[in-house]
């Protein structure tokens, strides 16, 4: 941003680019939370909490009504410098497998006055709590001034983290940041932070192969990128890039170009000539969808994201984004000839909107830094959005659901070959069967329907999982595990490659998986056998008494035990079929002699089964089938 707390300036409506003015009464923005210390972003972390990050230092867990936690999520102002206007804790992002790994990415300023690129750990103990200790520092990036440090962080659907950096302050871009080869500033950055120490850098990352231009670099031309975004559907890249002198900019990257952009600052501010000195022909710069005068509108751009929540269908696809001093809001969509429109649609009291932020439904948030509050962008009109991700036509493995963009004040219910699906009423839905699926999404008081989505649905392969019994001894030694068909992996408790060791399982019953995925149709099916590890002496029933007899086996639904007890006990007899589910549980006291028990399975399957036998003094099994 350019400096805060900038003062409200009139607006005239004087610029080069065409707006549209609209002022529909169905869209608001109202007071969701507050009483914040200069709320700079917001974010969620793939689950309903939503994080709110002050300047100062802190990031707080806030619920959907905007109740706030009492105890920070993170406090670290023991080591950010907030002092300057445009200096702080200025960005959070969590890793796309957060719910995994648990780690997160911040920006802040340093005491030293530099960019901070680090990563942190949730509490092994508490969700709602980060580990402060945990700090990785990713990059340290060496600031000349206390401005235009930028302060955005996002992964972008390729799952990199991408990093945007402002040109080092002052003004009018001294150093040529923007442009020169030699220095991080200026750029959007890429990193990998899923490998190499501390990161590394993707592979397709556009000047890897050239020695005089840093290999983190993405893209070039950026004078202080303070927000941008990614669209959640497509991957496309928005971008606030705030200006200099006169011009506020919209700047775009579709997610599927194949080229990289050089937004062309300091060549160009917005779409005007600011010091074209050295610079290539104005042909080979990218310049923004949208540009504002900052004088008469506003004076710094707060970018925001493009509205994918399906709750209001009319801000559908639309960037909205406002501008810090005036309180002005604007909406950019395609004009439908491959340009853009551009629409003021609210002129809000000005509180200096620094941010905006989204939660985990895709409903949008707006953050005013001077007076700590939070309003929440909502829409009257009854239009929600049935939106399937996934293509018209489309072959999956069954593992696999169909995914509509859920919300928790929304209504679904999903139809196969044009009508309802029974008891299919939540966002996602495993199909059963091929055929033309749609969801119907409503609010209670309207609908709409999705696309038709023509789903092939391609068989897991048949898996089975062999060589294991499903009664073990503690101390009983390690098997070897086999499956067909072979190529698959083994996994459970007690597992090691292919083998299954008792001891290391410890007592329990354990589900030993065996995964095998077809290569031809990269579909993964899967093989589970439950296997009962006791503590037992491994004494075989037919050696845990003296003349001991099993009949008939195989046996229909009964069968007798007969054996010599040389002493009174309370004998527990236990059947369990081959999947470790218990058909017979009973106990029999019994004084000593010759004893002969019968005992009734009922109606059970065919198949293998476990006679599982403890005394005082020892325990048995007894393997034995069913055959009808």
């Amino acid at each position: 941003m350019r400096i805060l707390y900038y003062g409200v300036i009139a607006l005239l409506f004087t610029c080069q680019t065409p707006l549209l003015f609209a002022q529909p009464q169905d869209v608001s923005f109202t007071t969701w939370s507050s009483g914040y210390d200069e709320p700079l972003d917001l974010t969620h972390a793939g689950d309903e909490r939503i994080f709110v990050v002050e300047k100062r230092g802190i990031i707080f867990v806030v619920d959907q009504q905007g109740n706030r936690n009492g105890t920070p999520f993170l406090d670290i102002r023991n080591i950010v410098n907030d002092i300057a206007g445009e200096r702080g804790l200025l960005g959070l992002a969590f890793h796309p497998n957060y719910q995994e790994n648990g780690y997160f990415f911040v920006n802040y300023t340093n005491n030293g006055g530099s960019t901070i690129i680090a990563r942190y750990s949730v509490s092994s103990t508490d969700p709602d709590v980060a580990d402060a200790t945990s700090e990785v520092i990713l990059m340290t990036i060496s600031q000349p001034f206390s401005n235009h440090n930028g302060g955005c962080i996002k992964f972008g659907a390729d799952g990199y983290l991408y990093i945007g950096m402002g040109d080092g302050g002052s003004g009018g871009d001294p150093i040529n940041a923007g442009q020169s080869d030699n220095t991080l500033l200026g750029k959007m950055l890429r990193i990998d932070v899923n490998g190499g120490s501390p990161y590394s850098i993707p592979p397709d990352n556009p000047y890897l192969l050239n020695s005089q231009i840093p290999d983190e670099v993405w893209g070039f031309g950026l004078r202080n990128p303070w927000r941008f975004s990614f669209d959640r559907i497509n991957g496309d890249l928005w971008i606030g890039d705030v200006g200099q002198n006169t011009r506020e900019e919209i700047d775009y990257w579709a997610g599927n170009a194949s080229s990289v952009p050089n937004f062309g600052w300091r060549c160009y501010e917005g779409n005007s000539a600011f010091n074209t000195s050295g610079c290539n022909a104005m042909g080979t710069y990218d310049f923004p969808v949208f540009d504002y005068d900052n004088n008469s509108l506003g004076c710094s751009v707060t970018g925001g994201y493009v509205y994918r929540g399906p709750r209001y269908g009319n801000l559908w696809g639309l960037y909205i984004f406002c501008d810090y001093c005036s309180g002005r809001v604007w909406y950019t969509e395609p004009d439908g000839n491959g340009g853009w429109t551009t629409t003021q649609f609210d002129n809000l009291t000005n509180f200096n909107y620094a941010s905006f932020g989204e939660d985990v439904y895709g409903q949008m948030y707006l953050l005013g830094i001077s007076n700590g509050t939070i309003l929440k962008m909502s829409d009257t009109t009854c239009t929600p959005v049935a939106y399937v991700d996934a293509p018209a036509t489309l072959s999956q493995c069954s593992s696999e659901p169909l995914r509509a963009y859920a919300d928790p004040t929304l209504d679904y219910q999903w139809q196969l070959n044009g009508s309802d699906i029974p008891g299919a009423t939540s966002a996602d839905y495993f199909a059963a069967a091929s055929g033309s699926y749609r969801v119907v999404v409503s609010n209670g008081s309207c609908a709409d329907t999705s696309s038709a989505i023509s789903l092939t649905l391609i068989p897991a392969p048949t898996v089975q999982i062999s060589g294991l019994d499903t009664v073990y001894c503690a101390n009983a030694t390690a098997v070897t595990i086999s499956g067909s068909p072979t190529g698959g992996t083994y996994s459970g408790p007690g597992v090691t490659g292919s083998t299954f060791d008792p001891a290391q399982a410890g007592a329990g019953l354990h589900p030993i998986v065996y995964a095998y995925t077809d290569g031809s149709t990269n579909c993964t099916g899967y093989d589970t056998l439950l296997v009962r590890v006791d503590a037992c002496t491994g004494v075989p029933a037919a050696t845990l008494f003296a003349g001991y007899q099993f009949y008939p086996n195989p046996t229909r639904d009964n069968f007798l035990v007969e054996f010599v007890l040389d002493h009174p006990d309370q004998l527990h007899f236990e059947v369990m079929n081959a999947q470790g589910v218990r058909v017979l549980d009973q106990n029999r006291d019994l004084s000593a002699g010759a004893q002969k028990l019968g005992f009734e399975l009922g109606d059970v399957a065919d198949g293998l089964y476990f006679l599982h036998i403890r005394s005082s003094v020892g325990e048995g099994v007894q393997k034995f089938v069913v055959r009808k």
